[in-house]
């Protein structure tokens, strides 16, 4: 933004805008070269970003399943070594499952 003074001693403001042209044919805007230099080098910055989100969001899976199976082999493992926790969750299973059953 650049500050001005008018005539009448008032301030006006005024952007610094690149110079558009207009086609007379088609009345589009044309950008002018540095324009379109910056619209090249933000795409490319837009296409290093999705690559970047893509690559985290691969590695958060990759992380999160990795995880879940950590998890279930620690459980079973669990179950394996205490037969009498494995009995009393099959029964207590079985058991919620029968009621839930039976009420419909």
């Amino acid at each position: 933004m650049v500050d001005k003074l008018s005539s009448n001693g008032e301030e006006n403001r005024e952007e610094n805008t690149a110079p558009k042209q207009t086609d007379s044919t088609s009345n589009q805007t044309v950008l002018s070269p540095t324009s379109i230099d910056q619209l090249h080098a933000l795409r490319a910055e837009i296409d290093q970003l999705n690559e970047s989100l893509n690559l985290i969001a691969v590695g958060s899976a990759r992380f999160a399943t990795s995880q879940v199976r950590q998890a279930a082999t620690e459980i079973e493992d669990m179950f394996k070594r205490n037969i009498i926790l494995s009995i009393t969750t099959a029964a207590i299973v079985g058991f919620l499952w029968g009621r839930s059953r039976t009420r419909e």
